[in-house]
């Protein structure tokens, strides 16, 4: 990330980048950005900022539409891929860890089942807008109310490289993050 470097006053984001990211000298400072879009690290933003960044970069895909067709009902159906595609970026580029993709069975109607993230007893969630049940569509929050209504049946290390995905499937995701990475990119540094 060395020497890429933009002026303060020209970042608009400042009010969610920690102080240890302002190097200050004598005659200037100075915040260190992300470099182009294949060195993407944000690790200045907080968990929420970061989420809420990668939704929004995801409802933007979703305008132009995703390689990956079933991506294109976001946030309906696509909780599996969405979460593999957000704990993806909360990893590496966020540098989140450790996180657990649990998926979920409807304690109420059990032919329900939902798929998030949890980060220790943080509930992770871009996809619940889903249901009627909540009017929320992004959860970061600790033991999350709505989402004890799920039993957890299954919890699982992300396979951040997605091979329990076929390959043309984890070709398209795979696609559709980088879109979603130059989306992330573009918001962060715009505002």
């Amino acid at each position: 990330m060395r020497g890429w470097r933009f002026s303060l006053a020209l970042c608009k984001m400042r009010k969610i980048l920690t102080s240890n990211t302002v190097i200050s000298s004598a005659h200037t400072k100075r915040i260190i950005l992300a470099p182009p879009i294949n060195y993407l690290y944000l690790p200045s933003m907080n968990l929420q900022q970061s989420v809420f960044l990668f939704r929004k970069a995801m409802l933007k895909a979703k305008a132009d539409g995703f390689q990956f067709d079933l991506l294109d009902l976001f946030p309906v159906n696509c909780c599996e891929f969405s979460s593999y595609l957000l704990a993806k970026f909360l990893m590496e580029k966020v540098g989140v860890s450790p996180l657990i993709i649990v998926t979920g069975e409807n304690r109420f109607k059990k032919s329900r089942r939902h798929i998030w993230i949890k980060f220790g007893e943080v509930d992770i969630d871009i996809t619940a807008n889903q249901f009627s049940s909540t009017g929320r569509a992004i959860f970061v929050e600790a033991n999350s109310e709505w989402h004890k209504r799920f039993t957890i049946i299954n919890a699982e290390k992300p396979n951040l490289k997605m091979t329990q995905f076929n390959e043309d499937t984890r070709s398209a995701l795979s696609h559709d993050y980088k879109k979603i990475l130059f989306l992330v990119n573009s918001l962060f540094t715009t505002g």
